[in-house]
């Protein structure tokens, strides 16, 4: 299990944004409207200590107000062309609304009130730095 000793080389996060709960023998459901703020860069700490970094280059968000209802978007972040060193980045961020792709800020990503599904990859060793690294409850 390579995967497990190194990192997942996808790490991706489902945030619970609904709840569902039984009331006089009825299941109600509901949208939790807490904020959620995600980062562009995080990290994970193995068990044998090692430290992790990863890049959020997707994340799919929920429009509505149940369950039952509403619509879909997604953020991505393509990768770059390779710089001179060789190593290749992430390039700007876009919104996928059906078949219509704009270009959108970061910070509207990393503070959509409908995020539902974040997606991150795993930085080569080479590219850490984290600045929180030295306090691996961040």
């Amino acid at each position: 299990f390579e995967s497990f000793s190194r990192g997942p080389p996808i790490l991706a996060l489902h945030l619970k944004r609904f709840v569902t709960e039984l009331r006089a023998n009825r299941l109600v459901s509901g949208k939790l409207n807490e904020p959620v703020e995600l980062h562009e860069k995080e990290h994970i700490v193995l068990p044998d200590g090692t430290i992790v970094h990863y890049t959020l280059y997707g994340v799919v968000s929920h429009r509505g107000g149940s369950l039952n209802r509403g619509h879909y978007i997604s953020f991505i972040r393509p990768a770059a062309e390779e710089t001179a060193s060789g190593i290749a980045g992430r390039g700007s961020w876009f919104c996928a609304n059906d078949s219509k792709v704009t270009p959108v800020e970061a910070s509207a990503v990393l503070r959509d009130p409908g995020c539902y599904l974040a997606f991150y990859e795993r930085e080569p060793p080479s590219l850490t730095t984290c600045s929180t690294c030295s306090n691996p409850e961040n």
